[in-house]
């Protein structure tokens, strides 16, 4: 039996560990439970901290956004998974430090506004000087033109808004002011209509008058505009900063999968419904700001904790407690021998390239079940309970290794659903039915009533001692069970032992089978895609210190026989064969790792070891890269 520590699921049922937050607020009973220990580790030394930043230091706003994303929370570790996921999935960055706020633009009297002049002066040269030094800027560096400063050109044309926008709602704000003291007799001064509350009021035309004046008046006191004077051009935030700086931080990270993909998601040849995730940089053209987002897309995405504290347990062991590892292929090796003793029939399905319903986390087996957890949801369910109390951190893996035989061998540990859950259910509700029955009886004066009352308690109070009879025959059946189990586990060929546990079991054989058909179908539907497969090592040598790593999706061309129906004629077309690999590297060089072939081969051969180095190499051969990863692949 594999065995992580769980003192922490007693402390916290539900929170969750990431890597910045305040462990002041942990008990230092647990300060040594492995869970923190990792997660403290994570904070001070990872692959995103490990990175060199390439933010213009000139540029303060540049620089705050860059280590805004490299100190936002990028691992989440909890009772039941570990992911590189954002806690705070949305970061926005725009142009707003170099937006200048001109105020007091209008004269106002009671009656009348007027522009004051040197203000309204300041506004046109502002947006006259911008496009002016613009000009000046694209001749002062050749690098730059109109198609590649879009971002300036933007501000330019914001400006412009501006001012236009301010000259329209003048001319329009003097009309309505005309028309309300004119026509529609209005009595109030502009700057009471301008302290106005928005209560509803009846929909006279004055009323109507003073609702538009207040709201556009209000609009163009004070107006915004960009400074973008020669000197403070370069300090403009543009596209290309943005998705440089993201581009270094997802690179040879196992989020570069996911970068890439979106990336050129858009201009690929090959389409496909698979979204991995939500677009990562997106403009928001009324802010004009620019939203960066990580929000992955695949469902059941994380790799089991009491799965991942195995296999980082052992790779510590190993390497010293060393945090940064150098020897990927050493770390790889142990990686993978701790994953298939954990996870032999880790199921990958063979067509399933990628899928966005089924993640690392199905690949392992009908976990759910073993929590009682709906997959769908991720909250407590019923109907998907195979085991009367949720199997703990440290009997999962076990489970894990042949969950059928689990179940054979925990018999007395099942969920049974006819016999006792529905009894407890049963007695719940005869004891509320009671309570509100004491309730009326305590506020009732009708003695027939209360006499009714009273005998209707006596027949639920019978019948919940009915219940908890048959409730001791449940507890019987599993400490019998329990008695047998252990004794069989001593002489598993005893015959005489099989049929005494049969006989146990015989008057709960409804519900045995219906938690063991449940256990069958979630079997057979936990399987996983090869990009998960891939993902899963990629993010567990990442998370065990092998810092440059990442997944890349290839092909190869197999030639196929189609006929056509026309002529009946057979021709080979060819045809791309997708798969995933991992890339590494180690000591400056970068290897692939066909983990989907070497996992196929292992389970094949069931008791022979395979070689892992015979699916370690530097080479791609006649596979070719897709077209969403040529530009970040490294072994080409």
């Amino acid at each position: 039996m594999f065995k992580i520590n769980k003192k922490f699921k007693f402390l916290f049922t539900s929170s969750i560990l990431a890597a910045s937050i305040p462990f002041t607020a942990v008990s230092c009973l647990y300060e040594n439970d492995k869970t923190v220990v990792y997660a403290k580790s994570f904070i001070k030394e990872n692959g995103f901290l490990d990175k060199e930043r390439v933010a213009n230091k000139n540029n303060k706003v540049l620089v705050e956004f860059e280590n805004n994303l490299y100190t936002t929370n990028f691992l989440t570790y909890d009772f039941s998974s570990i992911n590189l996921r954002f806690k705070f999935n949305r970061i926005e960055i725009n142009n707003k430090h170099l937006s200048t706020k001109l105020e007091n633009l209008l004269d106002i009297k009671d009656k009348s506004i007027s522009i004051i002049q040197s203000k309204y002066s300041e506004l046109q040269r502002m947006v006259k000087q911008g496009k002016e030094d613009y000009q000046k800027y694209l001749t002062n560096n050749p690098s730059r033109n109109e198609q590649n400063t879009n971002d300036i050109k933007l501000l330019l044309n914001e400006n412009d808004l501006v001012l236009n926008d301010f000259d329209k709602k003048v001319e329009l704000v003097k009309e309505k002011i005309n028309e309300y003291y004119n026509k529609n007799k209005g009595t109030k001064t502009l700057k009471e209509i301008l302290k106005l509350d928005s209560e509803d009021r009846e929909e006279t035309e004055a009323i109507k008058n003073e609702k538009f004046i207040k709201s556009n008046l209000s609009s163009i006191l004070n107006v915004n505009v960009y400074d973008l004077s020669l000197e403070k051009l370069d300090l403009v935030i543009t596209h290309d900063q943005i998705e440089e700086i993201l581009e270094n931080f997802v690179k040879n990270t196992p989020w570069a999968a996911y970068y890439f993909w979106f990336k050129h998601e858009k201009t690929a040849t090959d389409k496909s419904s698979y979204k991995p995730i939500a677009d990562m940089l997106t403009f928001d053209k009324a802010s004009l700001s620019y939203i960066i987002e990580f929000s992955p897309l695949i469902i059941n995405n994380g790799i089991p904790s009491s799965i991942f504290q195995i296999i980082r347990d052992k790779v510590q062991n190993k390497f010293a407690n060393k945090i940064k590892k150098t020897e990927s292929k050493e770390v790889l090796r142990t990686v993978w021998d701790e994953f298939i003793k954990i996870a032999p029939s880790y199921n990958v399905k063979s067509d399933l390239i990628e899928s966005t319903d089924q993640g690392i986390t199905s690949g392992f087996g009908p976990i759910h079940l073993a929590k009682g957890v709906n997959s769908a949801t991720g909250n407590k369910d019923d109907k998907f309970k195979v085991f009367n109390e949720a199997l703990s951190n440290e009997e999962t893996p076990e489970f894990l290794q042949n969950p059928m035989k689990y179940l054979e061998m925990n018999i007395d540990k099942v969920f049974l659903e006819e016999k006792e859950h529905n009894v407890l259910i049963e007695i719940q509700k005869r004891k509320s039915n009671i309570d509100g029955l004491k309730k009326q009886i305590s506020n009732s004066k009708d003695k027939k009533q209360i006499n009714n009352w009273k005998s209707e308690i006596r027949r639920e109070e019978r019948a919940i001692k009915n219940a908890e009879n048959k409730l001791l025959s449940v507890d019987k059946f599993r400490k019998d069970a329990a008695l047998v189990l252990g004794q069989l586990k001593k002489s598993p060929d005893s015959s005489d032992l099989k049929s005494k546990l049969e006989k146990i079991k015989e008057p709960f054989k409804k519900d045995i089978e219906t938690v063991t058909k449940r256990l069958e179908e979630g079997i057979e539907i936990s399987q996983t895609s090869h990009f998960s497969l891939a993902n899963l090592f990629s993010n567990l040598l990442f998370l065990n210190g092998v810092y440059k790593t990442q997944v890349i999706k290839g092909y190869e061309i197999e030639p196929v026989l189609t006929n056509d129906r026309v002529t009946d004629n057979s021709t080979l077309e060819p045809r791309k064969i997708y798969k995933y690999w991992v890339e590494f590297e180690e000591n400056g060089k970068w290897y692939i790792f066909d983990v989907y072939k070497m996992l196929k081969s292992q389970q094949s051969t069931n008791t022979e070891k395979v070689n892992i180095d015979d699916y370690i190499s530097q080479s791609i051969g006649n596979l070719k890269i897709d077209e969403h990863y040529v530009n970040n692949a490294n072994v080409k």
